[in-house]
């Protein structure tokens, strides 16, 4: 007999205190990547997701259809200000 195991997808949501998503703004920061990065929670643990991934993210998501397109004008001025 098989025993299936299965994996428990674990979800990270953002880290809100007092109604408020926890950000860290990085741009006094001598070597930070990013200039905006989201704390986020998975169960018990905390970890740093910054803005630049999100893009990344929101990208893939788009090529796979799963989010309505944005406009070239937006991400070039996205490129533009974040990878360039």
């Amino acid at each position: 007999m098989e025993t299936k195991h299965t994996k428990e997808l674990q979800q990270a949501q953002p880290k809100v205190v007092d109604n408020q998503w926890q950000v860290e703004n990085h741009l006094l920061c001598d070597d930070c990547q990013d200039e905006l990065v989201f704390i986020m929670k998975s169960g018990k643990e905390e970890f740093a997701l910054g803005l630049k991934t999100v893009i990344q993210c929101l990208s893939i998501a788009q090529n796979e259809l799963s989010v309505p397109p944005l406009p070239d004008d937006w991400w070039n001025e996205v490129y533009n200000r974040h990878f360039s």
